[in-house]
């Protein structure tokens, strides 16, 4: 396909999308026609490519067929566009593609196959660990692999640049030395999700109008203690239903963090033996997963260790995505609730599922004497 059908594709998409026809997200590509069509030059009919949200360019360029891939998006497919026949691989999850790749770059070694194996993953989740633990285990290993770095200096709308810094080696100006990785630069031409206007879907079930105007108000007292920080992608920057919540915190109290969950886990812990009570925020509870092991061995039990020396107060936000009017899909739709109450043992664990309790339990989590999860609901929130 030349960069004319592609663009053409995506205007295609988008005005289905603004008919109210494809009830799930859409995250269009655009901007990284050129860049994408040159790479794709040297990718194989056989050749495994894994890829994140952001995939209808990429599915196209690699062998599927437009119709085929135009009704796996009406239908909800669009975050994990998923087929056999032309080896195409995707996921919601950040950066969750690229260890998947890694292993199948290897079955491809042991077997002694030609093919080869493309990783594509945005310019945030290469800054991740596991972007550094996959490179290194590729070279090391001498595997079938290439990651290609997608750098729209953005992750939603979180700035790359601004929320780590110094950036690594791979991610400065000027050309990259290791023969594991292309890296491109691009302009998103759309926004992270959607088509930059608001769609009414008739079938939304929102009952609760006041709930996130509650949370919001519980925000507001929360950021009025002098002990409290919120830190986590989203809560200084748009991108996720939390960001709404937090308008009234005071911005000097909010910390935007990369995608580092569970960094962002061990961080709150941090900070809570030094007397501050964070307000760890993760915009999905499948996001929340992956900062499980800090969570569990650590923030739960630190108490029973320490002997009681050490009690971190951490209060976790985390939020189930909702299945209507737009399906988010099984991944951003997940509620471990009741798996997480069989792990823990000295922190509470709370589902708000009506807005009567908002004001209460988070008043509670901030007086409690043990760390709290609290489970919102996006269904129950009212735009």
């Amino acid at each position: 396909m030349n960069k004319e059908d592609l663009i053409n594709f995506e205007k295609e998409i988008e005005e289905i999308y603004s008919k109210g026809k494809i009830k799930a997200p859409i995250h269009l590509c655009g901007g990284n026609e050129e860049q994408l069509i040159e790479i794709f030059k040297e990718i194989n009919k056989e050749d495994w490519i894994f890829l994140s949200y952001r995939n209808h360019y990429h599915a196209l360029l690699k062998g599927l067929e437009p119709e085929i891939l135009k009704k796996k998006i009406i239908e909800g497919g669009s975050m994990h566009i998923m087929d056999k026949k032309n080896k195409i691989f995707s996921t919601s999850i950040v950066g969750g593609q690229l260890p998947i790749a890694l292993g199948t770059a290897l079955a491809l070694k042991r077997k002694k196959s030609n093919n080869r194996v493309y990783a594509f993953c945005g310019d945030m989740a290469s800054e991740t660990g596991v972007f550094h633990e996959v490179v290194k285990y590729a070279e090391g290993h001498d595997l079938p692999i290439k990651f290609v770095i997608e750098d729209n200096g953005l992750s939603v709308y979180t700035n790359t640049e601004l929320v780590w810094g110094k950036r690594s080696k791979h991610n400065l100006e000027g050309k990259i030395s290791n023969p594991y990785i292309i890296k491109y630069k691009y302009i998103r031409a759309h926004p992270h999700h959607g088509i930059g206007m608001w769609v009414n879907f008739p079938e939304s079930n929102i009952k609760d109008k006041n709930y996130n105007k509650k949370i919001s108000r519980a925000m507001e007292r929360l950021g009025g203690d002098e002990r409290t920080l919120f830190l986590g992608q989203t809560v200084s920057v748009k991108g996720s239903p939390i960001y709404q919540t937090l308008e009234n915190v005071p911005a000097e109290k909010k910390i935007e963090l990369p995608v580092m969950e569970e960094v962002q886990m061990g961080m709150s812990i941090g900070l809570a033996l030094e007397g501050y009570i964070p307000i760890s925020v993760y915009p999905r509870f499948d996001f929340l997963i992956l900062a499980t092991n800090q969570l569990v061995n650590h923030l739960d039990k630190i108490y029973a260790l320490s002997c009681g020396d050490f009690n971190p107060i951490v209060i976790v936000r985390t939020l189930v995505g909702s299945r209507k009017p737009l399906d988010v899909g099984l991944q951003h739709s997940q509620d471990h609730s009741s798996a997480y109450r069989k792990m823990l043992e000295h922190t509470n664990l709370v589902e708000l599922k009506s807005s009567d309790r908002v004001l209460s339990e988070y008043e509670k989590a901030l007086n409690s004497d043990r760390p709290s999860i609290i489970v919102e609901y996006i269904s129950k929130y009212s735009p």
